[in-house]
């Protein structure tokens, strides 16, 4: 029995580091300039999210969370989670695996334009669009009883947001 409960460990510490690192390898990308959307665009957390604009090599971006909201539902209220310099191809970065779940807005830095959907000219937060993080839980568990040197285990896994049967 000592030697199932062991094995079983090694298992799903192996199987723990390896969704550890295919998840910090995820990566979004949304181009703003080409006619992606950022409204209501989920994303995940620990994902990597690359944003393409038309806005100025060296210009700042912050991505802000909704923090309160007017009674229509438009946000109020935002704090800035992050902030990074647009590079020469007009794109920037944000990491997402410190940052909580809820929604998102984008603010350019010299104006104080929020995006509206088309550019960064609207200074009304109200009239931002807003993208929502996610964090997506993995509940893990054996197909088997008995794991024994040589043999394969199957793993399956639910989510709400990804589903599927993974060997």
């Amino acid at each position: 029995l000592r030697a199932v409960v062991l094995a079983a460990l090694m298992v799903l510490w192996v199987f723990a580091g390896t969704v550890a690192f295919a998840g910090s390898a995820a990566a979004a990308t949304v181009n703003l300039s080409g006619g992606d959307v950022w409204e209501n665009e989920e994303f995940y957390q620990g994902e990597d999210i690359t944003i393409t604009t038309d806005l100025s090599e060296g210009t700042s971006v912050q991505l802000r969370e909704v923090t309160s909201r007017q009674d229509d539902g438009s946000p109020s209220a935002t704090s800035p989670r992050a902030t990074r310099t647009v590079d020469g191809t007009g794109a920037v970065t944000f990491r997402t695996g410190s940052l909580t779940e809820g929604s998102y807005v984008l603010q350019e830095g010299t104006s104080n334009g929020f995006y509206d959907g088309t550019d960064f000219d609207d200074t009304t937060l109200g009239n931002a669009v807003e993208a929502n993080l996610v964090i997506q839980t993995v509940d893990v568990s054996f197909g088997e009883d008995e794991v024994r040197a040589g043999e394969s285990v199957d793993f399956e896994y639910e989510s709400p947001q990804r589903g599927g049967d993974y060997n």
